[in-house]
């Protein structure tokens, strides 16, 4: 868990104690279905750790660092210091160390300080409001990892054949707002420094999340590419909309209209998907856009009830 949740993720052996694990083929170990689990979740958080990471360039602090960073006037954040941390600006991550009575198959009790506002766990199950403590049993395939309420956090979209193309989750439990950020360069080398890169912002709002909702969106460049090299990675790419957790909610997507896009004028229908499996509902903006474009969007969302979780 704790690798999935820190700046490096790899995996270890050692021949005396691993036997033929050494190999590190993991899908030979017992536990491989929750490892999976784990390191798919972090591949797809790679937009999420590259902003982080250029964050640690221009400030100087860490992708984890301690909550006591955020929170110094609150004695909780000194007290939970070795037990749960910051994992970029807009997640809380308290991964498990404890050995369950059940190595395979057993759940940990797992207490985790709150900070003030809310924060939705990464599931979108539930939202708390801080400061708390908040105290449940967790599985082998769970980690305690908790999202700022009114945070939008870039993800790999992992459904597209496109490397480049993102998913946005927002959690509509955090809160009718909200924004989040993306940095992009070329992925080698040091030209990052003479300005080739590029940073995006989404924003969005709605004045409810019921009753046929009309969500408005805009993406925006906050620093554009300049330099010879930008027309090498600066392509195009999707965007798609991940309204996490809506069955906590009682509710589930039934149709998407789009009102405007890019300049107001484009009225292409939104390509809606769902899946109800993981409890996902899933809106692709029509077309793609370079990283230099400004979107704004106005979706009207029809909502079928569904039992809450």
């Amino acid at each position: 868990q704790f690798g999935s949740v820190s700046p490096v993720l790899r995996t270890h052996c050692s021949g005396v104690h691993d036997g033929p694990h050494c190999l590190r083929r993991i899908w030979l170990f017992p536990h491989y279905e929750s490892m999976k689990s784990a390191m798919v979740m972090r591949d797809a958080m790679l937009p999420y750790l590259m902003t982080a990471y250029r964050h640690f360039y221009d400030s100087g602090i860490g992708v984890v660092h301690p909550c006591y960073y955020e929170y110094s006037q609150h004695s909780q954040a000194y007290a939970t210091a070795e037990t749960q941390y910051m994992f970029g600006s807009e997640m809380l991550a308290a991964p498990i160390s404890d050995a369950a009575s059940d190595p395979l198959h057993g759940n940990v009790e797992q207490t985790v300080w709150l900070p003030p506002g809310v924060w939705v766990e990464w599931g979108g199950e539930r939202a708390h409001v801080g400061p708390v403590n908040y105290s449940t049993s967790y599985s082998h395939s769970e980690i305690p990892l908790f999202v700022r309420g009114g945070s939008a956090i870039p993800l790999k979209a992992t459904s597209s054949t496109f490397a480049g193309d993102l998913c946005w989750v927002v959690f509509p439990s955090g809160g009718r707002s909200g924004t989040g950020v993306v940095y992009d360069d070329e992925g080698e080398g040091l030209s990052y420094q003479e300005d080739e890169y590029s940073v995006t912002r989404l924003s969005y709002h709605t004045a409810n999340w019921t009753h046929g909702a009309v969500l408005e969106l805009k993406l925006q460049p906050l620093h554009r590419c300049v330099g010879t090299g930008c027309a090498v990675w600066v392509a195009q790419r999707s965007h798609s909309l991940e309204l996490r957790g809506l069955s906590s909610l009682g509710l589930r997507v039934q149709s998407v209209d789009v009102e405007s896009i890019g300049n107001g004028s484009d009225s292409r229908p939104v390509r809606y998907t769902t899946s109800h499996d993981a409890a996902l509902d899933l809106i692709t903006l029509p077309g793609r856009w370079s990283l230099d474009d400004e979107i704004t969007a106005k979706l009207r969302i029809a909502w079928a009830p569904t039992s809450k979780a």
